[in-house]
């Protein structure tokens, strides 16, 4: 199916140390990722205003996810 959401290392840094064993990825998903398909224009990632939560974007080619672009990945384009 469609990505839920993203997570990244910050997320879980961001969890207190002695709850990390115990928290659930579902706990820390940002929803809803933007997704686009590989043949996209690249343009497209900037349709979403970056914020805090929302500087990852899925690739995905139908229900397969074939990459991640991050907020860093912008800055070399």
């Amino acid at each position: 199916g469609r990505p839920l959401g993203v997570i990244s290392v910050a997320d879980v840094m961001g969890v207190p140390a002695a709850a990390r064993d115990t928290t659930p990825v579902r706990d820390l998903l940002r929803t809803p990722p933007l997704v686009l398909a590989p043949d996209d224009a690249a343009e497209r990632v900037l349709e979403r205003p970056p914020a805090a939560g929302r500087d990852l974007v899925i690739v995905a080619d139908g229900d397969r996810v074939v990459g991640v672009i991050a907020a860093g990945d912008l800055e070399r384009v």
